[in-house]
């Protein structure tokens, strides 16, 4: 990928970085360039029930010292 192809929402990926990154934002320093970007991409939605703990609870915290964990296929049924 040239250097003219980082683009807002240009989906970027490499060697050094562990999955695809979508660029946020691309901002000239010098002759380097540096990227926002959020690894995240893939489709998924998380519930308001997940991310209550994380921004209600958690940070704002003054030290965090937890650990949180989910449970693959809590909720589901079995069929």
């Amino acid at each position: 990928m040239e250097v003219s192809e980082l683009k807002t929402n240009a989906i970027v990926r490499g060697p050094v970085l562990p999955e695809p990154v979508q660029v946020i934002r691309v901002a000239p320093m010098g002759v380097s360039i540096k990227l926002v970007g959020m690894p995240s991409i893939a489709p998924v939605e998380p519930l308001p029930r997940q991310l209550w703990p994380v921004y209600d609870h958690f940070l704002r915290l003054p030290r965090i010292r937890f650990l949180l964990a989910g449970a693959p296929g809590a909720g589901r049924r079995s069929a």
